[in-house]
């Protein structure tokens, strides 16, 4: 399988959704590019941590046509030709970038993405979500909270977010980051709040096209009014719509979660979802600089007295 390395999307930006684009690759990195053959499209991006470069697919396989030749043979050719990048390991992909197939020799866990046909009538989506979103998301209009969006929004959405994350315990991207991402994206991305009265309870940032919509970040009060956010999920899904976006993806699902995830997992569920699933890969380039990557990594958390749990992977891998 002959396969080539391009820096531009021009030739195929409309199979492309957002997180494949050149505008959202732009904003995370200044070295991207596509892995492209007669019959699919990988994104990557390629980061630089301390001495460590690391290249990052933002999305899963983009098919050019209804061809079912082979992934896997594809992606063994993204390894070998990856190494023409110097890079030192290809790193975990996004985590809704779910793999139908993986290259040999990576590690790789099980994962999935929690994902709406935006197709369907706004009664099918209603009719669609669980009988509790619809109970509470009825009492929340009914208590008139107010939900607000733009980018006038994008501070205080970005606060509420933050402060969800630290809460839990969660990395989470710097307002310099997002303001990159503002940059970048313009028009395709969304900041939103739901205000009782005064207060903002819930905050999202989303980002779309017309083939997908991403539900990327949000964050809720400690404190929220019944069905706050549901309302917001809700009015955001019937926004996406009406701009003419086909899908709406959750970003992300462990397929057997435990703890605080399981409670998230199930609120994104509900909301009439399919659960695609799949794989999330990573595989060395340079095996000793990837354990170098791993030690200098380990001992940065060390020194801020917290433990490393490592990326989704490890993470699922050791929970079995």
């Amino acid at each position: 399988m002959k396969i080539s390395i391009v820096y531009d999307d021009k030739e195929f930006k409309e199979l492309l959704p957002i997180v494949a684009t050149k505008e959202f690759l732009s904003s995370k990195s200044s070295e991207f590019g596509w892995f492209v053959s007669s019959n699919f499209i990988l994104p990557y991006i390629i980061e630089k941590k301390f001495i460590f470069k690391r290249m990052i697919c933002t999305y899963s396989v983009i098919k050019k046509d209804v061809s079912t030749l082979s992934q896997q043979e594809f992606l063994n050719e993204v390894v070998k030709l990856s190494k023409t990048l110097d890079i030192d390991f290809i790193y975990q992909p996004y985590a809704f970038a779910i793999f139908e197939e993986i290259p040999d020799n990576c590690t790789f866990t099980p994962f999935g993405t929690y994902q709406i046909d935006l197709t369907r009538t706004e009664d099918e989506l209603f009719k669609n979500l669980h009988s509790k979103h619809r109970n509470v998301i009825r009492k929340a209009q009914k208590n008139e909270l107010t939900i607000f969006h733009g980018v006038q929004y994008k501070e205080e959405c970005f606060t509420l977010i933050k402060d969800t994350l630290v809460r839990q315990s969660q990395p989470f991207m710097s307002l310099d980051a997002i303001n990159n991402i503002y940059k970048y994206l313009g028009d395709n991305i969304s900041f939103y709040i739901i205000k009782n009265q005064d207060k903002i309870e819930g905050s999202a940032m989303i980002i779309y096209n017309n083939h997908e919509a991403y539900y990327l970040l949000a964050g809720s009060d400690i404190k929220t009014s019944a069905g706050a956010m549901n309302l917001l999920v809700w009015q955001i899904m019937l926004d996406m719509k009406e701009k003419g976006v086909k899908s709406f993806d959750f970003v992300g699902a462990r397929l057997n979660p435990k703890g605080k995830f399981e409670g998230i997992q199930r609120f994104k569920s509900r909301f009439g979802t399919t659960l695609k699933e799949g794989y999330l890969w990573k595989i060395p380039i340079k095996p000793f600089k990837y354990k170098m990557f791993r030690f200098v990594t380990w001992l940065y958390y060390k020194l801020k007295n917290k433990a490393y749990l490592g990326d989704i992977i490890d993470q699922e891998l050791k929970n079995g």
